[in-house]
């Protein structure tokens, strides 16, 4: 499985495209990004904490994808 590219990796390459190609669409790039620095805040704060029960997993899963409330 590859290596999920840093948030940091991810704004160079938006950098990047933006001085080679200025008129370049980055959105996906941008898109990319934010969920990169979301799942950094999520892993830096889960490892902070005990480990979570199945329940719990699964709950914060559907929260995830939008499906609980």
């Amino acid at each position: 499985m590859a290596e999920t590219p840093t948030p940091t990796e991810i704004a160079c390459k938006i950098a990047r495209t933006r001085r080679y190609a200025p008129d370049a669409d980055v959105t996906d790039l941008q898109r990319e990004l934010h969920a990169a620095k979301i799942a950094k805040f999520v892993r830096e704060t889960a490892d902070r904490f005990p480990p979570l029960s199945d329940d719990q997993k699964s709950t914060l899963a559907l929260l995830i994808k939008g499906g609980a409330h």
